[in-house]
């Protein structure tokens, strides 16, 4: 299972491959491939100097083929406009594949800030509390 902080695990289901990726210290990333999504975990905070990684993860995944890509923002600690804007720049992208972005796992802090940016609808928040697999999170 990808350990994306601490006791905080996600509950993929039984068949996926999970590869975890270091950014810095401060900064985790994480990929499951469940079915046919991509769940990328990411833990700490994801801001100016985090998101390279986090574009360049997500360049593989779609060179790879992958068309629905979950971000997993569970144990995320802090999100700037650097990552709100590569959050949009990769749900038209995807959407132009004919694919979609998903946001789950978010704080409040995360879907305020969606709310108050209108991108609460184009990101497709996901419920509060569950994994990308729509089950709760298990501490």
């Amino acid at each position: 299972m990808p350990t994306l902080r601490g006791d905080r695990r996600c509950q993929p289901r039984p068949t996926r491959t999970t590869t975890p990726w270091t950014a810095s210290d401060q900064f985790r990333i994480s990929v499951a491939v469940l079915g046919g999504s991509a769940v990328i975990g990411l833990a700490g905070e994801l801001d100016l100097a985090t998101v390279p990684p986090v574009k360049a993860v997500i360049e593989q995944l779609l060179a790879d083929g992958h068309r629905t890509v979950i971000l997993d923002l569970s144990a995320l600690d802090f999100l700037d406009a650097a990552g709100l804007g590569m959050m949009v720049a990769t749900s038209n992208r995807l959407a132009g594949l004919g694919g979609a972005l998903t946001v789950e796992s978010a704080s409040t802090m995360a879907r305020r800030l969606f709310h108050l940016c209108s991108l609460d609808h184009l990101l497709g928040i996901g419920q509060a509390g569950a994994g990308p697999t729509g089950l709760p999170l298990t501490g």
